[in-house]
């Protein structure tokens, strides 16, 4: 009988690692979604079902971000997609400070979580890319 070594997996074996096509796929819905979000924010005096609270600055560093998702094919995007979600939870906080409604505090909080989860990818990803 093979022993396990004290951290629980066995050599060979990495848990939760990913493959390269589910990488690409990751990084191109998050293109797509990324673009989408920022020509609306763009556009948002045109298309006002969101409100004012999208920004045509975040609008263009989204789809820049968006376009960067789909060419480059690497998981250091997780970094800049994470820190990009924390940034804007940092603002939405930032921003709410003097609002009566606790929805933008809230998704702020969902934002930096999401961030962090989006960057933590950087190392389900370790052994396919670089």
């Amino acid at each position: 009988m093979s022993e396990v070594p004290e951290g629980g997996q066995v050599d060979n074996e990495m848990p939760n690692l990913r493959t390269m096509a589910e990488m690409k796929k990751d990084l191109r819905e998050w293109g797509f979604g990324l673009i989408f979000i920022g020509l609306v924010s763009l556009n948002f005096d045109y298309v006002n079902i969101f409100g004012a609270f999208l920004d045509p600055g975040w609008g263009l560093f989204l789809i820049v971000i968006g376009i960067l998702s789909l060419l480059v094919k690497n998981r250091s995007m997780f970094i800049i997609i994470g820190i990009s979600l924390i940034l804007a939870g940092i603002s939405n906080i930032y921003e709410s400070r003097n609002d009566l409604s606790k929805f933008w505090i809230i998704f702020g909080i969902l934002q930096l979580y999401w961030g962090a989860q989006e960057i933590r990818k950087f190392g389900l990803y370790s052994k396919i890319s670089n």
